[in-house]
């Protein structure tokens, strides 16, 4: 678990999903803590099962990532959240996707996209340019969080093994 430190600001649901883009996508975790540092962010002690942890100096926000190597992929993971309750963050991210969630369940709601350049774009339905997007690492699955217990976005990415750094 994330240590606890004095209650600060949150920040809005827009430097939330903007911190997760920014931090998360396309990234491991050392890219994310370097990222993360160079932004201001004080680099904490990960917890164990994550790579790293980070947390903003003037508001209630953190970042964790980590990641499972398997023998045919890596599946990257990094969260962006506060421990506040912000509303918006959902609407925030079907703004910047422009795709439907895939689900919406108590307070959260999982949005499965492709990352096609610096654009989003819903996955390709052909099985045959889904395989080809996947196999260059381009599909997301993004969690997002809004409740009394706080908001954030999860930023999923399988990358197959043949492009590990």
């Amino acid at each position: 678990m994330l240590a606890d430190y004095p209650l600060a600001p949150p920040p809005s649901a827009t430097q939330i999903v903007r911190d997760a883009t920014r931090l998360c996508v396309a990234s491991g975790p050392g890219t994310i803590a370097r990222r993360a540092a160079r932004a201001g962010w004080i680099i904490e002690q990960p917890a164990r099962g994550l790579v790293v942890a980070a947390h903003a100096l003037d508001r209630d926000e953190h970042v964790a990532g980590g990641e499972v190597v398997q023998p045919a992929e890596r599946l990257e993971t990094c969260s962006v959240f506060t421990k506040a309750p912000v509303g918006g963050v959902d609407a925030a991210v079907a703004r910047l996707l422009n795709v439907a969630p895939l689900f919406r369940y108590a307070g959260s709601s999982t949005y499965r996209t492709w990352r096609n350049g610096d654009a989003w774009r819903a996955t390709p339905t052909d099985p045959a340019a889904f395989a080809q997007v996947r196999a260059a690492g381009e599909i997301y699955t993004l969690i997002v969080t809004e409740n009394a217990n706080g908001s954030g976005v999860v930023v999923i990415n399988p990358r197959p093994a043949a492009i590990l750094p």
